[in-house]
């Protein structure tokens, strides 16, 4: 499912949501300003790669290739990957050349999608029962050496009926990465639930949207999906500090929304809001609005002197 890029915790996000902290802590007081915002960034490489490889997961599945979309661009990753489909074992795997992919990112390694423990005959992402274990080797990614095991389930009913009822997925799983010039060791771990919310056609912030999802024989139309994701996460930094995230409302992308005419495949969260607290500092809470196609979300930090700073509006890079 290719919802990797934006679903991310946005680093840019709580950097400046730090600015911001600081900016307000000009008058007198003891308390030490909150500045540090290597867990963040942290989470943040962590949460790219876990869902890059969901997203490759669900690619691969449905179409037995691996793309990168630069706004509508759906080139396959033949400069570097080949993608090998084995249905009698039903396992699929993906292998990085080692050069830059369409994405920018420099992979090696490989990415394993064995789907043999899928049940009722599910063989592709949208199959109701389709279950994927994502497990890498040797898989460094911009020289980051990165461990994953993901477990994939499709939640969806069997016979479910789209006009009443959304697809969903539940994602659960770990990630270790060893960061490059001897920077640490940061653990991930995660509990998702993903939610195509055009699986039939609806209409989201006074827009009209048509299905993403036509029938189980036709491949998810991902380019113009709306896509909800919720849940938890929790880790270590590089520097050994702990940090949770949980959703505190949905997290929606709108893959029909590009803001920025300079960036048209950058698909920003364009509602939901979550919680981030890094160690014993100060609680992050951000809030991305109601839906409205904008780079746009407000930050308000609980400080640890129990004083609330903001909400702080910041605009997306």
């Amino acid at each position: 499912m290719k919802t990797s890029e934006k679903l991310s915790i946005t680093l840019a996000t709580v950097l400046l949501a730090s600015a911001a902290f600081m900016s307000s802590c000009q008058k007198k007081t003891t308390t030490t300003p909150d500045s540090d915002t290597s867990a963040a960034a942290d989470n943040n490489t962590a949460e790219w790669a876990a869902n890059d490889a969901v997203t490759m997961a669900g690619q691969a599945s449905e179409s037995g290739s691996v793309s990168y979309k630069m706004g509508n661009d759906n080139s396959v990753l033949s400069s570097c990957a080949t993608v090998t489909v084995n249905t009698t074992s039903k396992i699929i795997t993906v292998t990085f050349s080692g050069g830059a992919c369409n994405d920018g990112h420099v992979r090696s390694g490989t990415l394993t999608f064995d789907y043999s423990q899928s049940t009722g005959g599910a063989v592709y992402y949208r199959n109701p029962g389709y279950k994927c274990i994502v497990t890498s080797t040797n898989y460094v990614v911009d020289l980051n050496h990165v461990a994953i095991t993901h477990t994939v389930t499709n939640t969806t009913p069997a016979g479910f009926n789209p006009a009443t009822t959304n697809m969903t997925w539940s994602v659960g799983g770990a990630v270790t990465i060893v960061k490059a010039g001897n920077g640490g060791t940061i653990t991930w771990n995660c509990n998702r639930t993903h939610t195509l919310l055009n699986t039939a056609a609806l209409t989201y912030a006074g827009t009209a949207y048509p299905a993403s999802y036509v029938d189980q024989n036709t491949v998810i139309d991902w380019a113009h999906a709306i896509v909800s994701v919720g849940g938890t996460a929790s880790g270590t930094t590089a520097k050994g500090e702990s940090y949770t995230f949980n959703t505190t409302s949905p997290l929606i992308v709108n893959m029909n929304c590009a803001p920025d005419p300079n960036k048209p495949g950058r698909h920003p969260i364009v509602q939901g809001a979550f919680d981030f607290k890094p160690g014993n500092k100060g609680n992050r809470h951000v809030d991305f609005g109601s839906g409205t196609c904008d780079m746009i979300c407000q930050v308000t930090i609980t400080g640890t002197d129990g004083n609330t700073y903001g909400p702080y509006t910041i605009t997306l890079p």
